[in-house]
């Protein structure tokens, strides 16, 4: 008999056998115990997670002949013939290679006829998702109203590709990524049952590297298994994956804090010369510095990663060493080298560039690098240190400072001095010489700065002075409208000579003011020239 993959000769044979299912498969049994089974499934999750599995059992329990309340019972002749895969009435059809329209036709026609030996006839549609517009369209009455004796099985990994019309015709269920766990303990049932001795380190490591799919996880350990050998240990593990060992990974990081780019080259380029695949390099790399991140935030990090008491212990120290921002820094680095090396003739340069990026922080302009950056710069600050980055900072302030002093004029210092001066002195009071004192050396400077200012000796009196504002008269209008026009000058000379920072108000004492009654002549008047004076006439409206 020829030989079969591990995940072909340990396919599950009942629902009991299936891994990290529970949900799907208790509702699966009681569908089928209690008769009460749908006509149209949809199986949806990512790939060796058992969707084809959990078909081909429930074709067993709908057509088992067994009496007993667990079905399948695995015992009775449709049982065996289905798990022999020899069973006619249960058609097994790749919707990848059978899209078309035709295609559903001719399953449509297969419809018609009752099943040859069992009670159901069952259709497994495997990568539904695959079907065209007009293969889903031809499916759609068949799916919605099949004869009583059909059953439908839609399997696909893309269920968001699937029409909405279909959806709503199917009992959906979605199936979970395998854990961990999970994986390794099925694995370990399989290798006993085997005479096969693995190390449990090894069967983690390979369902780490499964991603949740248990037919990866089976394929990599077929691989194992034919080294030979009755032992497998993790470094034979590591060897078929072409991965790294956590010693190198430790090394490899410890060269990038301290910033040995020239060490951490020569690491990357011993390990690619043994042959080891750059991709998978990267994914351990980042899956190491999420360990790391676990070990700054978890206590109990014994039972979340699976390495040994020394090199845990290694991976605490390093843990100390590197603040959050730079294990975080790493791992979008790293993930965007990865996303990049996938469809790149170069991989290795790109890791490479990866590994010159992370160990230079001043190269990286991301925002996560500048983090990186800053928080080094604090704790270099806070510690005292005289690092080369830190006196070069500490060195431009000065020379800045120099630059903007030669720049600034004596004026405008001088300017910047009295504001300052009349803002922290306190208010004073002067007497009556001190008053016209102050007054006569405004009226000098004002002249200096303004020679059209020379009008503040000629009919501009200062009226008053307190501690928020200062009183100009004007003898006439064109007087008073130029002492607003120059108010901010007057205002600046005011606060140098006062030590305070004073407003101008501007009054005109001269100007008369009329009452009300003269004020409604004067409109009147106006308003006889334009309209004619029987059409004008004033009313009170004060009563009202």
């Amino acid at each position: 008999m020829s030989y079969k993959a591990l995940y072909r000769q340990w396919r599950p044979k009942n629902f009991d056998e299936m891994v990290g299912q529970e949900l799907v498969t208790k509702v699966l049994k009681n569908q089928i115990q209690s008769n009460q089974t749908g006509h149209a499934y949809l199986f949806c999750g990512t790939r060796g997670t058992g969707k084809t599995s959990a078909a081909k059992i429930f074709a067993k329990g709908v057509n088992c002949l067994s009496e007993k309340d667990t079905k399948p019972c695995g015992e009775c002749e449709n049982c065996k013939s289905i798990q022999e895969e020899t069973f006619i009435d249960v058609i097994e059809m790749d919707a990848a290679s059978n899209n078309g329209v035709d295609n559903i036709r001719e399953l449509r026609e297969s419809i018609k006829y009752p099943p040859a030996k069992g009670k159901y006839k069952v259709y497994i549609i495997d990568e539904v998702h695959m079907l065209s517009t007009g293969a889903f369209n031809a499916l759609l009455k068949t799916l919605e109203e099949p004869p009583s004796y059909i059953k439908f099985i839609l399997a696909t990994t893309e269920v968001h590709k699937l029409p909405a019309t279909i959806l709503s015709r199917c009992q959906r269920f979605d199936f979970r990524r395998i854990s961990e766990q999970e994986m390794a303990e099925r694995m370990k049932y399989i290798c006993d049952n085997m005479g096969i001795s693995m190390e449990m380190s090894a069967l983690m490591l390979i369902a780490r590297n499964a991603e949740g799919s248990v037919r990866d996880a089976l394929s990599i350990l077929d691989q194992c298994l034919a080294l030979g050998s009755k032992a497998i240990s993790r470094d034979d593990v590591i060897e078929v994956l072409g991965t790294a060992d956590d010693v190198f990974l430790l090394e490899l990081t410890e060269c990038i804090a301290e910033k040995k780019s020239s060490d951490a080259i020569m690491l990357v380029h011993k390990i690619i010369t043994e042959g080891k695949d750059i991709q998978q390099l990267i994914k351990d790399w980042i899956y190491h510095y999420r360990n790391l991140m676990i070990c700054k935030i978890s206590k109990d990090i014994e039972s979340i990663i699976p390495m040994s008491s020394e090199n845990l212990e290694r991976l605490k120290e390093q843990s100390n060493k590197l603040s959050m921002s730079a294990i975080n820094n790493a791992i979008m680095e790293l993930s965007k080298t990865s996303a990049d090396a996938k469809w790149s003739s170069q991989p290795r340069v790109l890791l490479e560039l990866a590994v010159i990026t992370l160990s230079t922080p001043e190269l990286n302009t991301s925002v996560e690098g500048l983090v990186e950056r800053i928080t080094a710069l604090e704790k270099a600050l806070k510690n005292g240190k005289n690092e080369a980055g830190v006196v070069s900072v500490i060195k431009e302030v000065p020379e800045q400072n120099d630059t903007i002093k030669e720049e600034v004029s004596e004026k405008n210092k001088a300017k910047l001095s009295n504001k300052k001066d009349a803002a922290e002195s306190p208010i004073e009071k002067y007497s009556e010489k001190e008053f016209q004192g102050i007054w006569s050396d405004i009226i000098n400077e004002a002249r200096e700065e303004r020679p059209s200012l020379t009008m503040l000796s000629q009919g501009i009196t200062l009226i008053s002075m307190d501690e928020k504002s200062f009183m100009l008269h004007a003898e006439s209008d064109a007087k008073r409208e130029y002492l607003l026009l120059n108010k901010d000058l007057i205002e600046e000379i005011f606060s140098k000579h006062t030590k305070k920072s004073l407003k101008l108000q501007c009054i005109d004492v001269n100007r008369p003011k009329t009452d009300k009654t003269n004020e409604d002549e004067e409109i009147k008047k106006e308003l006889e020239s334009i309209f004619g004076s029987e059409k004008v006439s004033i009313i009170d409206t004060t009563d009202n």
